[in-house]
């Protein structure tokens, strides 16, 4: 007997099992960690459908909801795509990002447990509803420092700029929401003088309760991030292959691999070099750390309470003479701008720092990289001015005759 179409038609779950999935043979079989399909006989036809998940029961609750939507078209009910839906969409698509389980959470605890629940008291049950006054209401309910709420107000942005560009939304509301006081944008970039970071190597030197061998690390560990722009964790994890011979002493540095296969280094100057390929290593591979991934954030951590004992004995004071906190990640700002103002392009330093976007660097750099601009439109008079100065010149009765016959 032919199939029919059910007017609500009814979506079966199934797996797409790998090659070596031990339960190949069995498509109805869920729990294995394959992805999901949505099935169902629509039309005339048979469909399939990305769950765009491997949970069972995220691609459960999907079938179930897709049911529901049919249902809601046949008795003429409005199908938009609920606050929950939107936000449970959004999540799974910066988890199919590979967004670090911190960040996640982050947009789990603003988005699932206080939008959607706010969204719930205030009667609203679809994104396509949600207004700027409501944002601001929502906004209200923030009591965190105004740091912390300029960040979650960026969120918010983003998920409806997310949802405006896949037709979830109309406009993107949540851009008329105005600054908040007291937030930035971007963290400070505060990079260190020569006379500072000098000062802060004498103040390594100095630690105590600490092993020579690790004083010489974390003297190291600062050289490293200061002539490569790496932070601190991705310092911490360089390999000793990394480096690479050139010729005159220098080194050149694998930095990461570009997402276009493309290898981004740096050069690295031989004094520097040498300095830290010969610090003492914690393993043959390694030269901060054992290679333990179980280990990493310990080892982290000491490097950053070294760090915090060197701003403290340091005294470092900013150009009005107020006291300058050390971290490390001024040691990567201190890079940056070292390359801005040695003429490197804007799109060169973003590649260094591994910034996926040029924006990221314009937003933190824009000072140096205007300082840049103005120090080579400086150098582009100067040479005008040489060239100028020694250009042959037409005697003065050639250029008068010339004017004469262009007056004609």
């Amino acid at each position: 007997m032919p199939k029919t179409s059910r007017e609500i038609p009814r979506v079966n779950v199934r797996s797409r099992h790998s090659a070596d999935c031990k339960q190949r043979g069995d498509r109805t079989y869920l729990r294995c960690d394959c992805p999901k399909q949505l099935v169902y006989f629509k039309d005339g036809k048979e469909h399939r459908d990305t769950a765009g998940t491997r949970d069972y029961q995220a691609a459960e609750q999907k079938a179930r909801e897709l049911e529901r939507r049919w249902e809601q078209a046949a008795k003429g009910e409005r199908t938009d795509t609920t606050v929950a839906e939107a936000v449970e969409l959004y999540l799974t698509s910066k988890r199919s990002l590979n967004y670090e389980a911190k960040s996640h959470r982050k947009l789990e605890m603003l988005f699932r447990e206080r939008f959607v629940q706010f969204c719930d008291g205030e009667k609203i049950s679809f994104i396509a509803d949600v207004t700027l006054l409501n944002l601001e209401k929502f906004r209200a309910t923030w009591k965190q420092a105004a740091s912390t709420r300029g960040k979650f107000q960026g969120y918010l942005t983003g998920f409806f700029d997310w949802c405006e560009r896949r037709d979830l939304v109309s406009k993107n509301v949540a851009k008329g929401l105005e600054k908040i006081s007291g937030a930035r944008d971007v963290n400070p970039t505060i990079a260190l003088t020569d006379a500072q970071f000098s000062t802060v190597l004498d103040a390594i030197d100095a630690l105590t309760h600490r092993e020579e061998d690790e004083v010489e690390r974390v003297r190291c560990l600062a050289l490293l991030q200061r002539w490569s722009g790496l932070a601190i964790q991705d310092a911490v994890k360089i390999e000793r292959s990394r480096f690479v011979p050139m010729e005159g002493g220098w080194y050149k540095l694998l930095l990461r691999r570009a997402k276009t296969g493309v290898e981004v280094f740096t050069a690295i100057p031989p004094a520097v070099a040498e300095e830290i390929l010969s610090a003492p290593s914690v393993s043959p591979r390694y030269i901060f750390w054992d290679g333990d991934q179980a280990t990493l954030k310990a080892t982290l951590t000491r490097f950053q309470i070294a760090y915090k004992r060197v701003s403290e004995t340091a005294n470092l004071t900013d150009h009005d003479g107020k006291p300058l906190y050390f971290h490390s990640h001024q040691l990567r700002d201190s890079y940056a701008i070292w390359c801005f103002m040695n003429g490197l392009a804007t799109e060169d330093v973003a590649a260094l720092l591994g910034h996926s976007n040029i924006k990221t660097t314009q937003e933190h750099y824009s000072p140096w990289i205007a300082a840049r601009q103005q120090r080579l439109a400086g150098l582009l008079k100067s040479a005008y001015a040489a060239w100028s100065a020694e250009k042959p010149t037409l005697p003065a009765e050639v250029i008068e005759t010339k004017m004469l016959t262009a007056a004609q």
